[in-house]
This record gives C-alpha cells, sequence and structure tokens, in this order.
C-alpha cells in the first residue's frame, strides 16, 4: 500500500494532460495549512499562523524533473482527498468538485489520481496554476531582493491576497497532448529515481 499520492488533470474528450515542472529550489512551505514541509535547508524563518520561509532555499527531491503535483499522504486520509489536498497546496486550484470523477490508480508504492475534465474546464485550470505559479516566483523574487528578511516581511509578502500557493515547489505548468507525452516519454524523458513513478503514471492514463 503506497503512503504517497499524485494527482494528475487531463480531458479525456481533448486528450491533453497537464504537466508541471519540479523547481530546483522551493523557498516557503505550509503558509495555508499551518503544516510545515522539510526541505534540506537551515536557517528557516517561522511564520505566525503556521508556515516557514527559506531565505536560501532548500534542495528539492527530484529537482528540475517533469512531475505532478503529490506527496505524503495524511494519516487515515483517502488517496483522492490527499490528491485533491496536494494539488491545491502546490497550484492553488481546487480540485474538490471533481472529487467523484476522481480514478485511482495504485501503483503499489504510490496512488494518483486522475481527474478527467472537459475541455473547456482544463483549459481554465491551465491558466489558473500559471496565474498562480507567476504570483508565487514573483513574491519569492520580491523577498529575495530584501537584504535582510524579517518574519515580518516574509509573513506580510507571502500571506498576500494574491498569492494561492501554500508550498514552493512547481516551476512552471505545460499542456501537453496524450500523443505528445507518450512521444517524450520514449524519447526524452530520461527515467531515474525521481521519475520512475512519473513514467509509470504518464502510461496509465484511463482508457
Amino acid at each position: 500500500m503506497g503512503d504517497h499520492v499524485y494527482a494528475v488533470v487531463y480531458s479525456s474528450t481533448a486528450r491533453k494532460c497537464l504537466v508541471f515542472e519540479k523547481k530546483e529550489m522551493g523557498y516557503y512551505f505550509g503558509l495555508k495549512t499551518g503544516t510545515v514541509g522539510k526541505p534540506r535547508a537551515s536557517g528557516g524563518i517561522s511564520l505566525e499562523g503556521g508556515g516557514i520561509y527559506y531565505p536560501k532555499g532548500g534542495r528539492l527531491n527530484g529537482s528540475g524533473k517533469n512531475c505532478f503535483p503529490g506527496g505524503g499522504l495524511q494519516g487515515g486520509e483517502h488517496p483522492i482527498d490527499g490528491a485533491v489536498r496536494e494539488f491545491k497546496e502546490e497550484t492553488g486550484v481546487d480540485l474538490v468538485i471533481f472529487k467523484e470523477q476522481g480514478i485511482l490508480f495504485d501503483g503499489r508504492l504510490y496512488y494518483a489520481v486522475f481527474f478527467d475534465v472537459d475541455e473547456r474546464t482544463f483549459d481554465r485550470i491551465f491558466q489558473q496554476c500559471q496565474a498562480n505559479i507567476v504570483a508565487k516566483e514573483g513574491a519569492v523574487d520580491e523577498l529575495r531582493g530584501l537584504r535582510d528578511v524579517s518574519q515580518s516581511d516574509a509573513r506580510s509578502i507571502l500571506r498576500g491576497e494574491n498569492l494561492a500557493i501554500n508550498d514552493d515547489e512547481l516551476a512552471l505548468v505545460k499542456s501537453f497532448t496524450l500523443a505528445e507525452l507518450k512521444a517524450k516519454l520514449e524519447d526524452v524523458f530520461p527515467v531515474d529515481e525521481y521519475t520512475g513513478w512519473f513514467n509509470t503514471i504518464a502510461q496509465n492514463f484511463p482508457g
């Protein structure tokens, strides 16, 4: 039984899916939920109400690799609920209204949940993810441009109204047709300890 889950947004009618790229370094974690991630870093600034900012960043597992949003399941959490939570934490987009449409894939060591949406909804989610990631990177750039960052500086910038993303893990989002993704799996995307799960999930789209 797996203890991790990944969320995959795709459209079976449009034959498209969202693929993300992991950042090299993450600078903040756990802003909205009060939980704190564990990047390989020290010197973090704890924020009131939960969350932590790392001025020097923390290197992320699978940095620079293609990925689907995901992470560890919380105690007793159903994989579909975990996929919805992880997707919102990393992209700022809430998939809760699509829970009943979630299709569970059991990879033994992990789960994947496929959320099948129509083309119009797919494009809207894609655009929301793009906008939220841009806003997140703007906040991180603003903080990194300050010479000395206090807790109040970090709290005011990272808890701004336009910042929807809870965990700073994703660098960008791309839209692929399923045919393009299959071709890239065969010719471009390398397989290693950080991408084997991604390739397996990408090869098991429902239908």
